[in-house]
């Protein structure tokens, strides 16, 4: 006689198993606790990501600082560009009616083009702010991305029972070395014999 359902449970990761929690002939639930493998890799793995996706997520905070300063910075260069240009404007009107001097009119002019490509600048300057983050944002989303794995990873060290079932064997002990492939419970479910 023989269960129909039989499940080899593996490690997923390399660690010395630190508790066992059933032995063989135990009845145990879907997902119950079999084992747990030394953690404390994984779990430094997990703080390290955790510390990389705050440290990317201030970077991305300062960048949104600098993408506000930038923007002001345009607006009031685009504000004295248009205050020169308009100030060039009645320039050229007074120096038509020769009401002032040519040398106030190139004053007025250089004013003028030094404002517009300060604008500029100022413009291409919250376009450089805006790639940066753009950037950050790929990094917070990288570092969650590992943070996910290191959890992951974590996880793996705790070893469950994907079914219901009776403990069939026992193949490791506490201090063992599992590995991936290495078979540590032998589960068979009840319900269905043949």
């Amino acid at each position: 006689v023989r269960s129909a359902t039989t499940s080899s449970i593996q490690s997923k990761v390399v660690g010395h198993v630190t508790v066992i929690h059933v032995k063989s002939g135990d009845l145990v639930e879907a997902s119950a606790l079999l084992a747990e493998l030394d953690s404390r890799d994984a779990a430094a793995q997990v703080k390290s990501a955790e510390s990389a996706l705050r440290v990317a997520e201030r970077s991305l905070d300062e960048v949104a600082q600098a993408i506000a300063a930038a923007q002001s910075a345009a607006q009031s260069a685009v504000a004295q560009r248009d205050l020169a240009k308009t100030t060039f404007d009645r320039q050229s009107k007074l120096l038509a009616e020769k009401a002032i001097s040519k040398q106030v009119f190139d004053e007025a002019e250089a004013a003028t083009k030094s404002a517009d490509a300060e604008a500029r600048m100022r413009a291409e300057m919250v376009s450089a702010v805006l790639a940066k983050h753009e950037q950050a944002n790929a990094a917070v989303a990288q570092a969650r991305a590992a943070l996910d794995a290191a959890s992951v990873t974590q996880s793996y060290t705790r070893v469950t029972a994907p079914i219901a079932g009776i403990v069939a064997s026992k193949s490791v002990d506490v201090g063992d070395l599992a590995s991936p492939g290495m078979t540590l419970f032998t589960l068979e479910d009840r319900q269905a014999y043949r």
